[in-house]
């Protein structure tokens, strides 16, 4: 009997592996779907505690849409404090920036599962918590099982 888990881009290496923690690395891209905080020191009519990145890349801020597909959140700051400047309110704003959520990604299970089909993945979600969310294994007889991970090569 064989288990079989899809995951697309997930670096999943044995049962116990992480799925991608919950704090975001400072080389992380931002991806439609995400949502992220800006925070503008000493102006909180410029900050916004969460804007979700929409399907044409941008995020609506105070001074019209801002591209943030596929940048850190070093380079959205500069692109949040180009805009306040060129509006001319402020002269050198404070700003940071954070990824308040990610999309959630989808993983699809196959085989011997209770409930085969397609499960979220949450930060910090173990390949276990996903075969647990499929219902398990239709069996207590795990020496009968052979778990199959398979993710698509990328860059």
């Amino acid at each position: 009997m064989t288990c079989l888990v899809a995951l697309g881009g997930i670096p999943v290496h044995s049962a116990y592996a992480q799925a991608p923690a919950p704090a975001v690395a400072s080389d992380y891209k931002v991806k439609v779907g995400d949502t992220i905080s800006i925070q503008v020191l000493n102006h909180p009519e410029f900050s916004i505690a969460g804007t979700r990145v929409q399907n044409d890349n941008s995020i609506s801020y105070y001074f019209g849409p801002i591209l943030v597909t596929g940048k850190t959140v070093s380079e959205i700051g500069n692109l949040v404090k180009k805009a306040i400047v060129d509006a001319k309110q402020l002269v050198n704003p404070v700003v940071s920036v954070s990824v308040a959520a990610r999309e959630p990604m989808t993983v699809n299970i196959y085989g011997d599962v209770r409930n085969a089909g397609k499960v979220e993945l949450r930060d910090g979600m173990r390949l276990l918590d996903v075969l647990a969310l499929a219902g398990g294994l239709p069996s207590d007889r795990y020496e009968f099982y052979k778990l199959v991970v398979y993710r698509p090569a990328g860059p």
